[in-house]
């Protein structure tokens, strides 16, 4: 096996296993659904779920609720944000929400966003877990931005 496909699968496998603690699910691709109908495979309960709601003329809810890939990216982000603060306790808010929104391309708002989603409890997982990484040995020999 390739080093590259080695990497894609660890990947994955780091963004399911992300997903599963954020409590989201990936949506369901038509084309892909369709597919396996047409096949003949079995289909898990929120599939034929799915199949139900088009087939009664469920309607999507006003709002699109957030996708599982912007769940990710944001989660990826408040982690990110909360390494950044916590090896670099003297810097203001706005200086670390600049530095991430630059890292990851996105708007200062996007950031403060990503921040406001998560849970109390997921918001101290975060911070308590870049804190250690902050005090860590690996992490003092690094070389620190000014």
């Amino acid at each position: 096996m390739s080093e590259d496909r080695r990497d894609e699968i660890l990947k994955r496998l780091d963004r399911a296993a992300r997903a599963n603690i954020l409590g989201i699910e990936f949506d369901i691709n038509p084309a892909a659904l369709a597919k396996r109908v047409l096949e003949g495979r079995s289909l898990t309960l929120r599939e034929r779920e799915f199949i139900v709601g088009l087939l009664n003329g469920k309607t999507r809810p006003a709002q699109r609720p957030k996708s599982a890939e912007t769940a990710l990216r944001h989660d990826e982000i408040a982690q990110s944000y909360f390494l950044l603060k916590a090896s670099n306790p003297g810097w203001q808010e706005k200086r670390l929400l600049s530095i991430v929104a630059t890292a990851y391309d996105v708007k200062e708002k996007t950031v403060s966003r990503a921040l406001k989603g998560l849970t109390p409890e997921r918001r101290q997982n975060k911070q308590s877990l870049a804190a250690a990484f902050a005090e860590s040995y690996v992490f003092k020999i690094l070389p620190r931005r000014k």
